[in-house]
């Protein structure tokens, strides 16, 4: 006889399971899109809205434009490129021996195995890695991240301690390229 709750979460894993693959797969789509429409913007931008160039039109419109663009994509780029910083999946040492260059992990926090089950550090339940405070396992990676903010879909990656500078600044960059493209249309 095969229970309710064993059916559930039978449901429940496969479901997790298909929405992780969407994911991997939606993620190269959506960078190709973002690349696209800030490719599109920049294309009609350059073609329709600046067909003369004045002073006032490049001081103004045409240098502030171009640097918005490329620093969105270079922005976009290092967020897409960069890993977020997966934490070390080296199993940790048999014996408490610190200065040994075995473990990096244990070594950053100086602490004894003993100690692991602190406030400083967890063992993942699901990867079984040791894993400092603010790391957490992303179910669609496979894997314990360092300082996980989220999985982002656009990026296809985790935003995590490596990138989340340049995923911050990605956003603003494009929030700013928006105002300044509506200043431009309305104004």
């Amino acid at each position: 006889v095969v229970s309710v709750r064993c059916v559930q979460e039978t449901v429940v894993r496969a479901s997790i399971k298909a929405f992780a693959v969407f994911i991997c797969i939606s993620g190269p789509v959506l960078i190709a899109s973002v690349i696209a429409l800030i490719g599109f913007h920049a294309m009609f931008y350059y073609s329709q809205l600046v067909p003369e160039y004045n002073l006032w039109r490049l001081l103004f419109e045409v240098f502030p434009q171009s640097f918005f663009i490329y620093s969105c994509c270079f922005t976009f780029a290092m967020a897409v490129i960069k890993g977020p910083g997966y934490v070390s999946n080296i199993p940790p040492p048999k014996s408490v021996n610190l200065d040994a260059a075995y473990h990096p992990i244990l070594q950053y926090a100086q602490k004894s195995l003993a100690d692991l089950n602190s406030s400083l550090y967890k063992k993942c339940n699901i990867c079984k890695a040791i894993k400092p405070i603010r790391a957490h396992h992303c179910s669609i990676c496979g894997r314990c991240v360092l300082r996980m903010d989220h999985h982002c879909p656009w990026i296809n990656n985790c935003v995590g301690l490596n990138n989340q500078c340049y995923f911050l600044l990605f956003l603003f960059y494009l929030q700013v390229l928006a105002i300044h493209g509506l200043c431009i249309v309305y104004f």
